[in-house]
């Protein structure tokens, strides 16, 4: 879950919301695994936050750089 608050008195400013939900558990189909994006502009500024799963283990260091590409690759933020 990832949670972005704005106070009230700004949200006239906010736009272009979007969301962006990767599942890259079991097969790909199952979200174990996986990111979540939310991306919104504020001010004229544009903000992009990703949360991640990724897989565990003392040796996975490739396992996990090759989940966060393709996050990355797949929740393409228009920044």
């Amino acid at each position: 879950m990832l949670c972005v608050f704005v106070k009230r008195k700004h949200l006239d400013f906010m736009h272009s919301r979007t969301s962006n939900v990767i599942a890259l558990g079991l097969a790909g189909y199952f979200g174990n695994k996986g990111g979540l994006n939310i991306q919104f502009t504020l001010y004229e500024r544009t903000f992009s936050f990703i949360n991640c799963h990724l897989t565990h283990g003392a040796n996975s260091d490739q396992a996990r750089l090759d989940m966060m590409a393709e996050i990355l690759k797949k929740v393409q933020p228009k920044v």
